[in-house]
Parts: structure tokens; sequence; C-alpha cells
């Protein structure tokens, strides 16, 4: 029977020593960078990059539920939009369903919220709208990249009136009550809140007709990114945003920033 010599034994015994302190690390999950806008209050905002409000309460019970990490980052919508076309980044919310957006992105079955997009003018103004035509030629205050519906959106391509592009609830509510545009288009609970807040809620006038009915606005999933099990991601996405519907956890939040009794 062949015999060990002396140093080689020694490096066996080292080695068996050694090896069993050597792990193979677990893979690290890569957090799934998430876009959103900028200036939605109540359903979105940022305060110094913080985000806040309905959604961000929702997105993150979501991803609690399905123990994903992920990051937030505000940015302007259009910018968003861009990023998540070439997947920069992962994931956005909150978006209307467009023929457009499905082309690059992957929609949840269940939205985050329903909103109301509305036009507000202030109330020395004489204009009426009742249709899209009603506002050819006038000029129109909106954030850059909003989709509001497919004739108004349309009449915008066509450049049936004159855009200016709104970086913020409150800048478009100052440029209206300046009298430098016509109508401003905004969520209407997102215009509301910010122009009570700003004490000059009784200086504007919300156009009777809205621009849509309610319309369900989603996170959505960038097609370009590159996410590890990525249907597999979506299909608990789904899964878990449809139970947070049913078991009332949605409505609880949304109430939390709706309600009277807990408005500051």
């Amino acid at each position: 029977m062949p015999t060990l010599n002396k140093s080689r034994l020694t490096f066996i015994i080292l080695l068996s020593l050694i090896f069993p302190f050597f792990t193979v690390a677990a893979p690290v999950e890569k957090a799934l960078r998430i876009v959103t806008l900028q200036d939605f209050k109540p359903f979105i905002w940022c305060d110094e990059q913080q985000a806040k409000g309905i959604d961000i309460d929702i997105i993150t019970e979501l991803f609690h539920r399905i123990e994903s990490p992920f990051t937030i980052e505000c940015m302007p919508w259009k910018r968003a939009l861009t990023y998540l076309r070439n997947g920069t980044v992962d994931a956005l919310f909150s978006a209307y369903k467009t023929t457009e957006r499905e082309a690059f992105a992957t929609y949840l079955d269940y939205p985050l919220h329903t909103s109301v997009f509305s036009i507000f003018t202030h109330k020395g103004n004489i204009n009426s709208y009742s249709q899209t035509s009603d506002l050819y030629g006038k000029r129109i205050g909106i954030s850059s990249g909003y989709s509001v519906n497919p004739e108004f959106d349309q009449a915008k391509a066509e450049q049936r009136f004159a855009i200016s592009e709104i970086k913020s609830t409150e800048s478009g509510i100052r440029m209206l009550l300046m009298d430098r545009i016509d109508f401003y288009i905004n969520g209407k609970t997102v215009v509301l809140n910010k122009a009570k807040e700003m004490g000059v809620a009784n200086q504007l006038y919300d156009m009777s007709r809205p621009m849509h009915e309610p319309k369900p606005a989603y996170l959505i999933i960038s097609k370009a990114a590159k996410i590890h099990n990525k249907e597999q991601l979506i299909n608990k996405l789904n899964h878990s945003l449809e139970q947070m519907w049913q078991d009332g956890t949605i409505e609880t939040i949304i109430n939390r920033y709706t309600q009277p009794s807990q408005l500051q």
C-alpha cells in the first residue's frame, strides 16, 4: 500500500481544515429600479427626492408582500418614460394605458388607483369647454409627456393649440391665474389639493365636463430592461396587487390621504 510523505499529508490535513469554512454565497437579488413623476399629490409627490403619497405606500406594501427589493426615484415624466422605453430603468408608475406605451412596457393586471383629468381656468375667463375642438387656438398648460385621451392627444400632435409644458402643479396654477395660459389640464384631485394648499381654490374654475371617465393608472414594467425572472416577478406582483384590492388594503391607504379626518 502506497504511503504519503509527511509534507503531502500535512497539506491534505490543512485543506480539510480550511475548506469547511469556504461557502458559496447566495446571489444577492438586485433591487428593481422604479421611477415615478415628481408632482401628482396626493398620489405621488417628492420632497428632496423622498417619494411620498398614496401610490408610494401601495408600492411599498406590494413589494413587501412579494419580498423583493426595490428603489424609487423621482424624475420628470417625459424622461421617466424615455428611460423605461430603453431599459435604463425597470419599472414606472403610475401610467395610463396607451397603445404607444404597451409597445415598450408590460402593464400589471390591476391598477394602483383611478383618476380623472379635468380642465381648469380662472374665474374671469369667459372661454367654455364641451369638446376638444373648443380648445383649438387656445393656450393650454399641461405636464410634458402626459396622455389625456386619444382625441386630445391627436389634436396636440397636430398643434391645434399652443402648449406650455408645465413643470409643477403649482406653476401651472400660477400661470393660469396670471393669464399666461387659458386652460390648465391635470388630475382633478391633484389640482384641487394644490390650490387649497396655495389658498387660491376660490379663484379656479373646474370646467364641468372632465376630459375622460375615471381611468386606471398602473405600475408598468420595461420590456427592454434586463430583469431576473421577469415573468415570475410580474405574476407575483399581479397576485399580490389583486389581494391588496380584495382585502381592503388599497382602500385603507387611499382613505389615509383623502378622508377629511386624516388631512392636516
